[in-house]
């Protein structure tokens, strides 16, 4: 009865059911994420555990209070190097957009030239292309991105869609045709997992919305573009030209994206030198745990119990959450190498900066 629109039909409900998934279970909406501004502002003041502290430690609270408002994301912190970081990674999804468009709108008019694929025979070559996309998110993407890092399978996930594209465009068997087409989709999984965080780490808290709806504005420019170039194209040869293009329109991508991952800024954590420390020679031997002796057990517990009585934590009473307190702010560090462990130490740079919120959580258990 529906005919041809039967795809098109089946598609629209899925996604409106979709979008009733995500209504019910996205935690994300305009009171929640007010909720959560309200919760980060509430930590960063000083709490009333630390404003009972003696005149002594007044000097040392406000100072990592300082500390934490200056590593909070400024809002606009973007310098020229910084937007031409951004507009690269927009021109890369952008051409980006254009082979997936291209590959959407093409694929069936090449299946019938290519192999006389009928409507059910392109349906069921998508379907196959989706299950192993799903497969290659499930196991592959984890496994390479945790092995080779995400800046490294974005770029090998794009240049590898270029190079599938490339091998459809001279394909004729079935055999050479679906190698092509899942080698494209297998790469165009693994860039597209990789580029989204990319992006994400690209712009600070305060903008992150704002450039990420810009690189979606290229995507979907891309997209438009796409099936124009490619169905203009296509009447001079539409088993070929229309692949060279979204090959091509993807090896751009690849060029786009390599140049914007090398003057990409760095995170001031990631620049931040490592500690180093009077005990940590740096030539790579294994940590030893130390072993006190007695006395200075009982010394470090009786200096730690005068600071806690000083700073009226009233540890006795309250004796489990000073301890659990305690094992929050000090992480573990790593005993493989001494290059690691001083390593670790810049942790506790980092852990204080959150300082404010684990006092406040522990404090609220002493009411």
């Amino acid at each position: 009865q529906f005919g041809l629109s039967v795809p098109i039909i089946v598609d629209g409900c899925v996604s409106l059911f979709a979008a009733f998934l995500l209504f019910l279970y996205l935690p994300e909406s305009a009171a929640w994420l007010e909720s959560i501004n309200q919760q980060k502002s509430h930590h960063t003041e000083l709490t009333p555990l630390n404003t009972s502290a003696s005149h002594h430690d007044d000097t040392t609270i406000h100072k990592v209070k300082e500390d934490t408002v200056q590593n909070k994301p400024k809002v606009q912190e973007n310098t020229s190097k910084n937007k031409f970081y951004i507009w690269l990674l927009c021109l890369a999804q952008l051409f980006n957009g254009i082979t997936f468009s291209t590959l959407v709108s093409m694929l069936a008019i090449s299946l019938k030239a290519k192999l006389d694929f009928d409507a059910l025979h392109v349906g069921y070559t998508f379907v196959g292309l989706a299950i192993v996309m799903v497969l290659t998110s499930i196991w592959l993407n984890p496994w390479y991105t945790n092995r080779f890092g995400t800046e490294n399978a974005a770029i090998i996930g794009t240049l590898f869609t270029a190079l599938g594209n490339f091998f459809f465009a001279f394909s004729n068997s079935i055999a050479l045709v679906f190698f092509s087409l899942a080698l494209a989709r297998v790469a165009q999984s693994l860039r597209g997992a990789s580029f989204g965080t990319i992006v994400a780490q690209s712009a600070n808290i305060s903008n992150r919305g704002a450039t990420m709806a810009r690189v979606q504005v290229f995507l979907n420019c891309g997209r438009l573009i796409g099936p124009v170039l490619a169905g203009h194209i296509a009447d001079t040869d539409p088993n070929r030209a229309p692949w060279l293009l979204a090959g091509t329109a993807c090896l751009i991508s690849t060029f786009c994206l390599f140049i914007s991952l090398q003057i990409k800024p760095m995170d001031k954590k990631t620049t931040r030198k490592p500690l180093i420390r009077g005990y940590t020679d740096l030539k790579g031997a294994p940590i030893i745990d130390e072993c006190p002796d007695p006395q200075e057990v009982a010394e470090l517990g009786a200096w730690m119990a005068d600071l806690l009585t000083k700073r009226h934590y009233q540890f006795v009473t309250h004796k489990h959450q000073v301890r659990a307190m305690i094992q929050d702010l000090l992480p573990e560090l790593s005993t493989d190498s001494s290059e690691a462990h001083v390593q670790d130490l810049e942790r506790l740079v980092q852990h204080a900066e959150i300082m404010q919120a684990q006092f406040q959580r522990h404090g609220n258990s002493f009411r």
